[in-house]
């Protein structure tokens, strides 16, 4: 995935005239949109589905979402697996991931997931669904899947972040929608509202949203590891859908960075990339520091020349959610 042009999160002239330009093609989009969703032959299961998604065209923290989601249940005794179609990984699946895969195979999203839940990656979600279950599944969670016209979800949950909100509102490619939103809320269940207090509030005094859509907050903060980055210098890299909240997670926590460096999403981290950071590092004599998403995928014998910074999210409202989740599920074993 590219980066998202900057005309979806601007309201500058030139940004409206291009997204002016691009309206023939978003009405085209909407329109097949729409039509997968209505002609979508829902498939039913025995298990709880609870859909992450958003409707925006990524990074709105659909993937520490999940994970968050996935720890909580286990904590409650749920034996929760994660669904993941394993963006640009070559694997057809169903295949359960292990660590024995690599990010080529089954994608740099399920590698990452598989540390804290398992996950099963397949090009057709209902395949890896089916596995899933077979494989003592009792709540399945469909990364990515609110679009996906194939699964009955019992619960969907769209993840927006508070800052980069809904863009300029339109449609792909005159804008970052993946549909309009008043169709996507009317089938969400719950919006997951991702950011400071700040930017939280800023949003919902920003946005008009539905009464019958549920609201939650989550914030994502650094886990605690013992790495000390206060007053550090680094070269920071990033390979995913908005690389300035990576750099602003860095800074906020007292990092100094003497150079930042936006990757694409899911960029591969090939031998020559790899080297190219290496001798940036070493020119500077700082070190090379990246996002969890990208360390999965630098290969073994050089994960020693980078710093991963992980973090997690964490639901402000999590008791309400694991009550919610618990009712979806005792429901089901009736």
């Amino acid at each position: 995935m590219l980066k998202a042009p900057k005309f979806w999160f601007s309201n500058g002239k030139y940004s409206l005239l291009i997204s002016k330009i691009m309206a023939p093609l978003a009405m085209i989009w909407e329109v097949c949109a729409r039509l997968r969703l209505m002609t979508g032959r829902y498939e039913s299961f025995d298990v709880p589905i609870v859909c992450i998604g958003n409707i925006t065209i990524g990074g709105s923290g659909k993937t520490p979402t999940s994970i968050a989601l996935a720890e909580l249940c286990i904590q409650h005794g749920i034996n929760a697996h994660i669904i993941s179609k394993g963006y640009k990984g070559k694997c057809k699946g169903p295949k359960k991931v292990t660590s024995k895969d690599t990010a080529y195979e089954i994608g740099d999203e399920p590698l990452l997931m598989s540390n804290f839940a398992p996950v099963w990656v397949a090009k057709k979600r209902t395949h890896a669904i089916t596995s899933a279950i077979n494989d003592g599944a009792e709540l399945i969670i469909l990364d990515d899947g609110f679009q996906d016209s194939s699964i009955r979800k019992n619960i969907s949950i769209i993840t927006v972040d508070a800052q980069q909100a809904f863009g300029n509102k339109k449609v792909l490619p005159a804008g970052p929608l993946r549909e309009k939103l008043h169709r996507g809320f009317k089938r969400a269940d719950i919006l997951l509202v991702i950011g400071s207090e700040y930017q939280r509030e800023k949003f919902l005094n920003s946005n008009k949203l539905p009464k019958n859509l549920m609201i939650m907050s989550g914030e994502i903060t650094i886990v605690e590891t013992g790495l000390n980055i206060e007053n550090t210098e680094f070269i920071a890299a990033a390979g995913i859908a908005h690389p300035r909240k990576f750099f602003d997670i860095l800074r906020l926590n007292g990092a100094k960075l003497i150079k930042e460096i936006s990757l694409p999403d899911h960029v591969v981290f090939s031998r020559t990339l790899i080297e190219r950071l290496k001798k940036l590092a070493t020119k500077n004599n700082v070190s090379l520091i990246v996002t969890e998403k990208d360390y999965v995928k630098i290969p073994t014998c050089e994960k020693s020349n980078f710093v991963c910074l992980p973090i997690k999210l964490n639901f402000l409202q999590s008791k309400e959610l694991i009550t919610l989740i618990k009712n979806t599920f005792d429901q089901s074993v009736k």
